[in-house]
């Protein structure tokens, strides 16, 4: 699944509608209501690739250590939080908090997964989108799996 972030031209021209998408992730296989960014008429917004915004990362990277995380895909100022999720909290896990709202935490490496974010979008969304870091799939697919 490809992911992009929705960019406007951050101007008076822009529809409220798109403003709000601003900034945020969306799947290429699971467009917004608005539809994906320029394709309504006079639309100006663009989007971007979220993979071409990752660069080398070691897989050595702990739930409760944000120094090891890799870089999050979108150029926003972040807050160290309290992961939504009960378990994770209880067990002293991090979160980030993008402006938007959005909460990002890393998936490690597991027998299923390769290491990609988690990404939960702010809102009545409770969908957490599973980001690839590196292009690599975020599952890995096992042989007779389906």
């Amino acid at each position: 699944m490809d992911f992009y972030i929705w960019f406007t031209q951050e101007d008076s021209k822009v529809r409220a509608t798109y403003a709000a998408n601003n900034g945020k992730i969306f799947s290429y296989n699971m467009p917004p209501p608005t539809g994906h960014p320029g394709h309504e008429f006079n639309c100006r917004c663009y989007a971007e690739d979220i993979n071409a915004k990752f660069d080398g990362i070691d897989d050595l990277v702990s739930k409760y250590d944000i120094n090891t995380w890799p870089t999050v895909p979108i150029d926003s100022r972040l807050v160290e939080g309290l992961p939504s999720k009960n378990k994770p909290r209880l067990n002293g896990e991090k979160s980030l908090y993008d402006i938007y709202g959005g909460e990002w935490k890393p998936h490690t490496i597991d027998l299923r997964h390769n290491l990609h974010w988690d990404y939960k979008p702010a809102g009545k969304c409770t969908q957490w989108l599973n980001i690839p870091i590196n292009s690599k799939e975020p599952k890995i697919i096992i042989k007779g799996e389906f």
